[in-house]
């Protein structure tokens, strides 16, 4: 069984009321994670020496990294991926600068020792916008996730697009198309299934597909339907309508390294905990009965 991990995000939720970062750690460490992608936020607090930092959402570029990484540590737990906390711009006139600040954080990550970014696509286009109409910006999405990529020995590093509802990758024929266009290995995707399962794509098929380049599997249940207060509505596993089977069946298949993460957004911050636990517990089992 590989190991599961989770996020910042999940556990302590965006903005306020939040939780302290070394309370996420150790919620966490207690729902039995052994990894977490840290979701970094440029309007955070920075961690001191002492990291006592009470927000989970990091503002990293500003923080003790060596610090960071002992508190880390010391709950058993270690970064498997960096989210940077910046709005990522892939419009001509905003790429360059896009490309020399995921640099910065590609050296953080490197630093917490992860080789490893999720990353947005951007929300410049309204949601299910046809491939047809937004070639160009994925083609864009792609210049600069190969300019940030690397795969040189002592500086690997991954880039994962997060698969998501109004972005400019959301669908399958999305991701098929950007990925014909990346020209470096290290440039795939995060497998938000959730994501996928709320535009009602069968995502599992790419992982099918393309094994290599899924470099994060997000372990996420969407509920679905017009009753919904919202577009996309996340759940603790099995709770929505996720076919969690269907991609467990498709990852036996196949080889793939991918981090596997268990997310969600809308739980109320004081269930996170308990949810997160009860999700990783019931992916455990259905791997255990499939």
């Amino acid at each position: 069984m590989f190991e599961i991990g989770t996020s910042t995000h999940a556990i302590a939720g965006f903005g306020q009321p939040g939780k302290p970062f070394r309370q996420s750690l150790a919620e966490m460490a207690e729902c039995g994670f052994a990894h977490f992608m840290l979701l970094a936020s440029e309007g955070g607090s920075p961690a001191g020496p002492m990291v006592d930092a009470q927000e989970s959402l990091l503002d990293i570029r500003h923080s003790d990294i060596e610090a960071v990484v002992k508190a880390i540590s010391s709950y058993g737990l270690r970064v498997s991926s960096l989210y940077p906390g910046f709005t990522l711009d892939y419009t001509p006139e905003g790429a360059a600068a896009t490309v020399e600040k995921l640099k910065v954080y590609r050296d953080i990550a490197w630093r917490l020792g992860c080789h490893l970014m999720v990353h947005s696509a951007g929300r410049s286009l309204p949601p299910k916008t046809p491939l047809e109409e937004k070639k160009e910006h994925i083609r864009r999405v792609a210049v600069v996730m190969d300019m940030v990529a690397s795969s040189s020995p002592g500086e690997v590093l991954k880039m994962a697009v997060d698969v998501h509802y109004g972005g400019i990758i959301e669908t399958v024929a999305d991701c098929e198309h950007l990925l014909s266009l990346a020209k470096k290995p290290n440039v795939g995707l995060c497998l938000n299934m959730g994501h996928m399962t709320t535009l009602g794509q069968e995502g599992w098929t790419l992982l099918l597909r393309y094994p290599e380049r899924i470099h994060v599997i997000a372990w996420k249940d969407h509920l679905t339907g017009d009753h919904l207060p919202q577009p996309v509505v996340s759940c603790e596993l099995g709770k929505g309508e996720t076919p969690l089977q269907k991609y467990i069946e498709a990852y036996r298949q196949v080889e793939c390294q991918a981090s596997h993460l268990i997310t969600f957004e809308d739980v109320p911050i004081a269930e996170k905990k308990d949810a997160l636990k009860r999700s990783r517990e019931y992916l455990v089992q259905l791997f255990q009965e499939n």
